[in-house]
């Protein structure tokens, strides 16, 4: 047992929305590729979840750095509590209202045969 908050059943639908990439500094920041085209997944006081476990990463700080972002989250104060988070996913739950037809989360397009203009597959 970790002690960190437990989140949703790992088998509740989720989205990718980031890419730990690094860490940074001494105070627990990680720099984030971000995989979403909602940003308001970043803001303090989101809540996100590691890729394949229960483990709830609420954001404290966020910011832009590059070309993503730098955050730290609340349940993890320093640069040893993350060391972990590199190159792992930060999910959020699904949405649950539908897309607007004709659009599509890229996991649902995936494996799915496609055909040019020109009927080509």
């Amino acid at each position: 047992m970790t002690g960190r908050p437990q989140g949703p059943a790992v088998t509740e639908p989720r989205l990718v929305v980031g890419l730990v990439r690094g860490l940074h500094g001494l105070r627990g920041a990680v720099r984030v590729e971000v995989l979403t085209d909602d940003p308001a997944r970043f803001e303090p006081g989101s809540v996100l979840l590691l890729e394949g476990t229960t483990d709830r990463l609420t954001i404290a700080e966020s910011g832009a750095d590059g070309p993503g972002l730098l955050v730290r989250f609340r349940e993890r104060p320093d640069r040893d509590s993350v060391e972990d988070l590199r190159d792992r996913y930060l999910e959020a739950p699904a949405p649950r209202e539908a897309l607007p037809e004709g659009s599509f989360y890229w996991h649902q397009v995936i494996g799915i045969a496609a055909q040019d203009v020109a009927g080509v597959e």
